[in-house]
C-alpha cells in the first residue's frame, strides 16, 4: 500500500514539474500581481517599458537604427526567423504605434477570450521561443 502512495506522489511531482517548465520565463515578470494570469494592462505596462528602453534618445519615436540595435542585442538569444524574415515593424514608428502593435500581437494568444493570458496560452507549443514558438 505504501508503494502505491509513493508511485502516486512521484507521478504528481513529475506532472507538477512539467507544468512549471511549460511556464514561459517572462511570465512572472509580466504577471505583476502574481495571480497566475497576465491582463492586457500588465502586458501593456511591460511592452511600454521595453519600447522606452529601445527608444534610446527618448524622442517618442523608435527608429530603424534603434530597432536594429535592439535586435542585435538579442541575436544570440533568439532562434533565427524563417528565411531571415524581417521584423513586423519597419521604418520609424511612434512609440504608441509600436506598443499597440506588440500588444495586439501578444493578446492574439488569448485562446479562451477572457482578456487575460495564462501561462499555457503564452507557452510555446514546441518549447522554444516566445508565444507560439520561434517567429
Amino acid at each position: 500500500m505504501n508503494s502505491k502512495y509513493m508511485t502516486l506522489a512521484a507521478i504528481a511531482l513529475f506532472l507538477a514539474a512539467g507544468c512549471a517548465m511549460a511556464r514561459p520565463p517572462q511570465f512572472d515578470t509580466m504577471d505583476a500581481d502574481g495571480n497566475g494570469s497576465v491582463t492586457r494592462a500588465e502586458a501593456e505596462k511591460m511592452i511600454i517599458g521595453h519600447a522606452e528602453m529601445i527608444d534610446a534618445n527618448n524622442d517618442g519615436i523608435i527608429t530603424e537604427a534603434e530597432m536594429q540595435t535592439e535586435q542585435s542585442r538579442h541575436k544570440d538569444k533568439r532562434p533565427p526567423r524563417p528565411n531571415d524574415a524581417p521584423a513586423q515593424i519597419s521604418g520609424d514608428v511612434q512609440l504608441a504605434e509600436f506598443v499597440a502593435h506588440r500588444l495586439d500581437r501578444l493578446m492574439q494568444h488569448d485562446q479562451n477570450g477572457d482578456g487575460e493570458l495564462s501561462a499555457q496560452e503564452l507557452a510555446p507549443p514546441n518549447g522554444r521561443g516566445g508565444p507560439g514558438g520561434p517567429r
